[in-house]
Parts: C-alpha cells; structure tokens; sequence
C-alpha cells in the first residue's frame, strides 16, 4: 500500500460509529456509493485495508465517472493503495477538471516517482481552493506545499509568505517554484532510496 507523506496529509480519520463497528467486512462498490457520511468514509477505509485490490479495481473504472463524489473516492482510494509499479492506474487524475482532485493525485504521485506531479502541485499553490470532502476544510496549497518540500528538498518560503498574508510575496515563491521546475524539471529524476527528486 501506498505511504506517501501527502497522502497521509490528507487522510481523513475513519469514524468510529456504531453502524461501522458492527459491520464485518467492507460493502460492495464503496467507491461509487461514497457520500462524504461517516458510514461511507468508514467502509472505504474499511475496504481500502481489507480488499485493496478490489478497490484498486473499482477506482480505477470509476477515475473518469461525471460524480464528483465518486472521482474524489477513486483518487483518494488510489492515492492510499497503489504502489510504484501500480503509480500509471492514477495518473489520469492529473487531468481531472478539479483542481482539489488533481492536487490529491498530484500529493500522492509525487511519492511515487512519478515526476509530472510535480507542475500541478507548484499549480495548486496559487488559489485557496478547499480539497473536496475534508473536515476540516484543507486547502490545496497546504497539501501541495508539504508534498513539494518533502519530495524536493526545497522551499521558496511560501508558507512564511502565506502565514504573513503577503501576497506579493507568495507569488515571488510561487514564480521561484515554476523557475525552478522550468530549469530542473526534465532533468529531475526519482531516487527510490532517499524517496526525494535529484537532479
């Protein structure tokens, strides 16, 4: 199963409620009947643990469904299973239309060696959009933040920036990431043993 930092960010807590705690096994299609309650949070990650592979099957089907419930429990079910060899299966998430679901792709496939992450996640750093479906809401930015300096070893100060409420300079850090990616980025390559990006 996958352990990327970023997706550990966005992990929600599965709830403990009564309806979970009696239920033995994971329930069928968790991934098309997701609706942000607590009973399906629980059964997904109920599911995520104890049938991966069949969940890994359903996300997959369901990446390119027009819900954007289902879109965001395939990608983030994804993002908590997959491995290097199965990183491909969450790849066209990038591509989503939302940028919330393309930033939990991106903050999972970053830890995955998969380099073009990478732009959307320097991407995700210029709006405020909330991630989908987090509570508490969780913008994007902070996601895409944490990844970038985990996996890159390298900060802009961007977070100070944010934290100061200085726009001007948050888009000085911003512009310094995309400098950066504009100069590295075809060179960067995924070094499995440190788990960072070199160059």
């Amino acid at each position: 199963m996958a352990a990327s930092v970023a997706c550990s960010l966005i992990r929600a807590p599965a709830p403990a409620t009564p309806t979970a705690a009696l239920k033995p096994s994971p329930e069928p299609n968790v991934v098309a009947e997701f609706d942000a309650s607590d009973e399906s949070w629980a059964d997904l990650h109920r599911a995520v643990q104890e049938t991966p592979g069949d969940v890994i099957r359903e996300a997959e089907e369901l990446l390119g469904s027009p819900d954007l419930s289902t879109r965001f429990a395939a990608v983030y079910a994804l993002g908590l299973t997959v491995d290097e060899s199965q990183a491909y299966l969450l790849v066209p998430a990038l591509s989503d239309q939302n940028q919330g679901l393309r930033t939990i792709a991106a903050g999972a496939l970053i830890g995955l060696g998969e380099v073009e992450s990478i732009p959307i996640l320097i991407e995700a750093l210029v709006g405020d959009e909330s991630l989908p479906y987090l509570e508490p809401p969780t913008r994007a930015w902070t996601l895409a933040h944490a990844a970038l300096i985990h996996y890159t070893g390298r900060d802009f100060g961007f977070l100070e920036a944010v934290r100061s409420d200085d726009v001007v300079a948050r888009q000085t850090a911003v512009a310094a990431w995309q400098l950066w990616w504009a100069e590295a980025g075809l060179d960067l390559t995924w070094d499995a043993a440190s788990q960072r990006y070199v160059p």
